[in-house]
């Protein structure tokens, strides 16, 4: 009886689990999430965000927008090359804060307005959109030996 009763709780127990796992990673309808995202999307914002943190290669999060992540390893990847309208998600994917800004530091004046301006906890997000073709070198305001580099190509 004992062994019955676990068994129900732990089946019931992944149940739930599977269950809000689906219902988080449902994507909305292309042509919406393109028309959403365009419609909302600021230029160099903060948020915190449900996007799978991850140690891999850039990531497609809708036509047009990558995701970088920053771990206790630096940039994920540590060079990127965008087309000028891309816009980059930045992840913190480590339990330290990081805070991702242009070049130089601590003035952050290459690629203006691409300054968190924050620490961003883990899981947190700062997103930004290039508009117009440059070389923007990046790195970590709270450790500035942690760099990157994101090229915008016409």
């Amino acid at each position: 009886m004992k062994t019955n009763l676990i068994l129900s709780a732990s089946l019931a127990a992944i149940s739930l689990f599977v269950l809000s796992a689906c219902q988080q990673s449902q994507p909305a309808t292309e042509g919406a999430t393109q028309q959403s995202a365009a419609a909302q999307k600021p230029t160099g914002s903060m948020t915190t965000s449900s996007v799978p943190i991850t140690d891999t290669e850039p990531t497609s999060l809708e036509v047009n927008s990558y995701q970088m992540n920053i771990t206790k390893d630096g940039f994920v990847p540590k060079e990127l090359t965008v087309k000028v309208g891309a816009t980059v998600v930045f992840v913190n994917s480590d339990d330290a804060q990081h805070w991702p800004a242009s070049g130089p530091h601590p003035v952050h004046t290459f690629c203006p307005g691409l300054d968190a301006k924050v620490a961003l906890n883990k899981g947190e997000t700062f997103e930004f959109t290039f508009d117009k073709a440059e070389v923007c070198p990046i790195h970590d305001h709270l450790n500035p030996g942690t760099t990157g580099t994101i090229t915008v190509v016409e």
